[in-house]
């Protein structure tokens, strides 16, 4: 479910997609695809439990890709991402979002590609 509204919210950012146009992707870019883009990915989720069981309440913890050919612009796209999905509360492709939160961020340049990344990792509490 929180991959629909990663998806819906960057995609649905006018500073976002005047970056990248729909080019958000689950996993991993198409081969070839044009740049810049965003990738994102689920790395782990923990579910929130109370003595009387499951309260339905998760917080999955995404990266977020941010891939260009220069590392200006790798930062610019990363920087939008944040922007749109930092601080949100609210329900968008029917996923009840109680908070996001941006947490480790680093760079670098792939070797073999030459491409520059950017990335984040998010936090997203929500309800399953």
């Amino acid at each position: 479910m929180s991959e629909e509204f990663i998806y819906a919210r960057l995609t649905g950012t006018p500073a976002v997609t005047a970056l990248v146009n729909h080019r958000v992707y689950p996993n991993a870019a198409p081969t070839g695809s044009p740049r810049p883009y965003v990738v994102y990915n689920r790395i782990t989720t923990l579910r929130v439990r109370s003595t009387k069981g499951r309260s339905g309440l998760a917080s999955p913890r995404y990266q977020i890709d941010a891939w260009a050919d220069s590392a200006a612009s790798a930062k610019q796209v990363l920087n939008e991402c944040i922007l749109s999905l930092d601080g949100y509360i609210g329900t968008l492709a029917n996923v009840r979002v109680s908070g996001v939160i941006t947490d480790d961020q680093s760079s670098d340049q792939d070797a073999e590609t030459g491409l520059y990344r950017h990335r984040a990792d998010f936090i997203i509490w929500h309800y399953e």
